[in-house]
């Protein structure tokens, strides 16, 4: 089974529903491959000052401070709930291309979903910034991933122009927001609860002929 996840390193509800998707496979005995494509809710994002989110927020919608600390709020809750942390205080907001380049190199490597993990993580819950190149490095190299291979990343086109293919592919579905999942096709939009993941999952599932399972140890792989 293939899933397909249209994302952006900072976008809560990405942080968020990925994590219930997570849980969802976790009883969900076959073979899975997971594909993060790229997706920048603010290309032209350009910073001449740090804020704090409810700054950026409440500019953005057209809302008060105190609502923009409401919606933060509930994003939090929505983050405990399935375990994860969600500091809004340390938010830093930043361009997100140069991290998304370096996605690409780690697909390349089998590293892709690890890499946006801890990039999410050094976003929502360590309040790193995503646009600093040096702490972008650091957590690249802590993935196991090379420093010539973060070089060549920054280095070579071809990164650019695959966020730019991802991107493309995302508005050819008319994909307008993230995360955006394909699962073997089917699509599910948004933070969706842990339950309408295990149901598209199953409900997937259902759609392979039995024959077609190889089980082994505890997993049945799809052939």
């Amino acid at each position: 089974m293939k899933i397909v996840i249209w994302s952006d390193f900072v976008c809560p509800f990405c942080y968020i529903g990925k994590r219930n998707l997570e849980l969802a496979l976790l009883n969900l005995n076959a073979q899975v491959s997971v594909e993060m494509k790229s997706f920048e809710l603010d290309p032209f994002y350009r910073r001449d000052k740090i804020e704090h989110i409810n700054e950026i927020v409440a500019n953005k919608y057209g809302i008060s401070l105190e609502q923009a600390a409401q919606s933060q709020k509930q994003i939090e809750e929505m983050a405990h709930r399935v375990g994860l942390e969600y500091h809004a205080d340390t938010m830093i907001q930043g361009n997100t291309l140069t991290a998304h380049r370096l996605l690409q190199m780690a697909k390349k490597h089998q590293k892709g979903t690890v890499l946006f993990d801890a990039f999410t993580k050094a976003i929502f819950v360590d309040g790193y910034d995503i646009q600093d190149v040096h702490i972008l490095n650091q957590l690249w190299l802590k993935t196991g991933l090379s420093q010539g291979l973060y070089d060549e990343a920054l280095k070579e086109s071809w990164t650019e122009r695959c966020v730019q293919e991802d991107e493309y592919e995302a508005h050819m579905k008319s994909i307008r927001g993230v995360p955006y999942f394909e699962i073997d096709g089917v699509v599910v939009q948004g933070a969706q609860p842990v339950e309408v993941f295990e149901d598209v999952l199953n409900k997937t599932l259902q759609n392979y002929d039995a024959e077609a399972y190889q089980c082994k140890d505890g997993v049945c792989m799809i052939g």
